[in-house]
């Protein structure tokens, strides 16, 4: 079934998950419905890995009925990790203190890059005549780097989502080219 809704289906599902909040059920929503053709449609629970990936904090149960072979999940909070701020050549995602304040940038003035998937789960890019690559690594979290073959490294690091690792690589070839 199309999406006949001006909001898209991951934004659909997040209004469930948001209004199953104070309903006798507890907020726990059934895979079903998840998938409903009026909310998720058949990709429901993938629209629920993104929203994990932007920072929501869902939780997963089987259904408390043994009758029923089906999962329930529920919005638990959210939370917005850090922006990375650029401070001169240091890219840091949970400090202000940096080398050159004068030159902090917001994360998101930062110019838009194409990623590629590469092996393993890693990304990849290519911007100013610089390599990008961003890989999960262990404790949840992911590690990123930027070279070039003329100057070499120019910064490695960890983020805690591949988001901010994206932002930390691209915002440090800034940094370099400024």
């Amino acid at each position: 079934m199309t999406n006949l809704s001006s909001k898209t289906r991951k934004q659909l599902v997040l209004d469930l998950l948001e209004a199953a909040h104070g309903t006798p059920r507890e907020g726990w929503v059934n895979t079903a419905d998840i998938n409903s053709p009026t909310v998720g449609g058949t990709e429901g629970t993938r629209r629920l890995r993104e929203l994990k990936a932007d920072g929501y904090l869902i939780e997963k149960r089987k259904h408390p009925d043994p009758d029923v072979s089906q999962f329930q999940y529920r919005l638990a909070g959210h939370y917005t990790p850090p922006q990375p701020k650029l401070t001169g050549r240091i890219v840091s995602g949970t400090s202000d203190r940096g080398d050159d304040p004068e030159r902090d940038r917001d994360a998101h003035t930062l110019p838009w890059v194409t990623w590629r998937p590469g092996r393993a789960g890693s990304m990849t890019a290519r911007h100013r005549d610089t390599d990008l690559w961003v890989s999960p690594a262990l404790n949840n979290q992911w590690v990123w780097r930027a070279s070039s073959q003329t100057i070499g490294l120019i910064g490695t690091g960890f983020a805690s989502t591949m988001t901010d690792a994206k932002r930390a690589a691209v915002a440090i070839v800034e940094a370099a080219d400024a």
